[in-house]
């Protein structure tokens, strides 16, 4: 439930902050810091925390899993700015990826807990932060979003592409049957050059 604050707050913050004050690349990088450096600092706190103040780690993991929340104003979307055209392709291929951490996980606990001690489980804290950690810099460092040159395809099909997601944008005029007059006639002019 927290995770669902943070995550439409994170859309229409970085919608504001890419509109009026950083690049793409750098509202991704932010909002990608911010969810991984915050969630894994309230992780290794949790390690910290004796049963008698669990309240404390309650709040702390929930604030955790709320963090992680912005991450869909960072990586989340960043395959549609990068490769707008392979963004569903990539998302699959990355998704599937990182379902491998998320199943191994349980069996490195188990092994690291044998008897359930709070000094075992703080190495487990520890060794999510480091991901975190790890994560923000390979993020934070190389992360980008502008699309790349493989991606890109010819011009007739970023045209017919940006028809498609964009037929009715509120600058372009639509004729009685609904076609987007401006997007239709820059296709009728690259076909007349291409008959030349």
């Amino acid at each position: 439930m927290a995770m669902i604050f943070t995550q439409i707050f994170a859309g229409h913050a970085a919608d504001f902050l890419r509109r009026r004050f950083l690049s793409t690349t750098h509202t991704r990088r932010l909002f990608q810091s911010v969810s991984f450096l915050g969630s894994g600092a309230c992780i290794v706190a949790v390690g910290f925390i004796d049963c008698e103040r669990r309240t404390i780690a309650v709040v702390l993991l929930t604030l955790a899993v709320a963090l992680e929340g912005l991450c869909y104003a960072g990586y989340m979307v960043n395959q549609v700015d990068f490769a707008p055209r392979y963004a569903g392709v990539l998302f699959g291929i990355t998704n599937f990826i990182s379902t491998i951490p998320g199943t191994l996980a349980p069996i490195v606990t188990g092994k690291l807990t044998p008897n359930n001690y709070q000094s075992e489980w703080r190495t487990v804290f520890y060794l999510c932060g480091a991901f975190t950690l790890i994560g923000t810099i390979i993020f934070g460092g190389f992360a980008s979003g502008e699309i790349q040159p493989w991606a890109v395809g010819d011009e007739e099909d970023d045209l017919n592409m940006e028809m498609t997601v964009k037929p009715d944008s509120a600058d372009a005029k639509m004729d009685n049957g609904g076609h987007n007059n401006l997007a239709f006639s820059k296709l009728d002019e690259k076909k007349e050059k291409s008959t030349d």
